[in-house]
Order: structure tokens, then sequence, then C-alpha cells
């Protein structure tokens, strides 16, 4: 199960927000798969998504840049992009970025 830390402070997130096309083949089964494998990933912390499900934001949070490249260098999440999840393919926009937290959570309790 994927779980949102409780504390954000001092991880890194990337955050994706997307524009998801008509043209869905195959996302759900892939984005499935890819969620369950992410959590093998050891400094793999958790995510979050907002959005209507078809404009949306997916937050994955991260202890430190190397985890990250690990599941970037994934080879199922290299798949994932290139064969049939793909922004050309089910994406219309998209945006990516990573960024690091300092500050404390002031939801955390």
């Amino acid at each position: 199960m994927h779980r949102i830390p409780k504390d954000v402070s001092r991880c890194f997130a990337v955050i994706f927000s997307y524009q998801l096309s008509d043209n869905l083949s195959g996302y759900s089964d892939m984005d499935i798969k890819t969620l369950e494998l992410v959590q093998d990933i050891d400094g793999y912390l958790g995510y979050e998504k907002y959005g209507n499900g078809k404009q949306n934001t997916f937050i994955s949070y991260w202890k430190n840049l190397h985890s990250i490249n690990t599941w970037k260098d994934n080879l199922t999440h290299i798949k994932a992009k290139k064969e049939g999840v793909t922004p050309q393919d089910v994406v219309d926009k998209y945006n990516a970025i990573i960024k690091k937290s300092f500050e404390e959570n002031i939801n955390s309790k």
C-alpha cells in the first residue's frame, strides 16, 4: 500500500503534472504495474495524486536523488515511457520537476 509521508521535510518530491489524451490504451495496466514496482525501490516514500482524471498532478516522495535515479533507470519505467504510456500517446501536455524540501511540514502531528 502506498502512503503519503507524514513528514516531507528534507526529502525530494518529483512533481509530474499532465493532461491525458483520449487515447488511453494500455495506460491503466502500466500505471498499476509501475505503482506496484516502485514500492521496491529503496528510498521511495510514497505519493499523492490530485486531479479530475484528465488533468492531474502526481507527486512522489523520495529519500534522495539516488533513489529517484534508480527508479528513472528501472526497465519497466523506461518501457512505460517508451511503449504506450508516452507523452505522445496518452499525455497531451506535461511538466516534470524535482524539488528538495528543507522546511518542516506544517501539517505533521
